[in-house]
């Protein structure tokens, strides 16, 4: 029988050593794996988990900001109708309340460019109306009121009108009729007109109608001011009557009085204006709704 010497039992000793260590290594990096696995498939389902519950929290959001905007959007096309239907009442209230101040102003008429140094106003006017009416009966030349329009004077140094209330109907329509015929009219070296007492508003409404006025003057139309409001003229054996700028315009278009647009003022009307603003149209949604479909709760495998 043979004995091994030291040096074969070392070596056998220290391979087997080596194949436990190897083994050793093997299973730690095998349960080191597993050990990730395992952790990285927890840790990826608790974050799939919050992603989940995040999106469905978030397509609950979206349901119900859709539907209170979809709300939202009814009500406002409502309130737009609503504030058009009372705008619309506003504008014929306006037309109405002028037509009774210009009513109640009916029997006036004013005087401009008679200076603020004329301090005996009856007396001027009366000499203004035997200037127009030199054979009036002396009775006519009664007036029931006559003087300054209200305000402070002016800065700019024209002097302020003359408002008058003749007595007598008659009267005013007879000095109205006889101005018109006069070119020029002069009181005391001072140049003065006579115009109808109408409201500021009809007054701004008239401003408005300047571009169409200047057509017709260029054409040699006559025209006339209709009470309440409402320009007349003819034209080639038609009578016409228009009561608003677009309404003219078209009519003068179709005419052929005018081929272009003509420039309208747009200055704000003064006391009590409800000049109509662009109509703002019904609110709409600005997308496609799409019905929220809910992820499926499974689990990670």
């Amino acid at each position: 029988m043979l004995i091994p010497s030291c040096e074969t039992v070392n070596a056998t000793t220290n391979s087997k050593q080596a194949l436990d260590v190897t083994f050793n290594v093997s299973e730690l990096y095998a349960r080191i794996s597993e050990m990730l696995e395992r952790g990285l498939a927890q840790t990826a389902e608790r974050i799939t988990g919050e992603i989940r519950a995040d999106f469905q929290n978030l397509g609950s959001r979206i349901e119900t900001i859709e539907h209170n905007l979809d709300v939202n959007v009814a009500r406002t096309t409502q309130n737009a109708d609503h504030l058009q239907y009372m705008q619309d009442q506003l504008e014929l209230a306006q037309a109405r309340i002028d037509e009774l101040e210009n009513r109640s102003r009916r029997g006036n008429f004013r005087i401009r460019g008679l200076p603020e140094s004329v301090l005996d106003i009856d007396s001027a006017v009366q000499d203004i109306i035997k200037m127009l009416l030199p054979h009036i009966p002396a009775h006519k030349l009664d007036l029931d009121r006559a003087h300054r329009s209200l305000g402070p004077i002016r800065k700019d140094g024209l002097p302020r009108d003359i408002v008058i209330k003749p007595h007598y109907f008659s009267t005013k329509e007879e000095i109205m009729k006889c101005s018109r015929q006069r070119e020029q009219l002069t009181y005391q070296g001072a140049n003065i007109q006579i115009f109808s007492d109408i409201s500021p508003y009809t007054i701004q409404k008239r401003r408005s109608m300047k571009p169409l006025l200047s057509a017709l003057l260029q054409k040699e139309i006559r025209y006339k001011w209709a009470f309440p409001f409402a320009l007349k003229f003819s034209y080639k054996g038609n009578h016409y009557a228009v009561h608003n700028f677009q309404e003219g315009e078209r009519l003068l278009m179709s005419l052929n009085i005018i081929s272009t647009v003509p420039d309208m003022d747009t200055s704000p009307i003064q006391q009590g204006s409800t000049k109509r603003q662009t109509p703002i149209s019904p609110t709409s949604s600005t997308w496609t709704k799409v019905k929220y479909r809910k992820v499926k709760d499974d689990s990670v495998t």
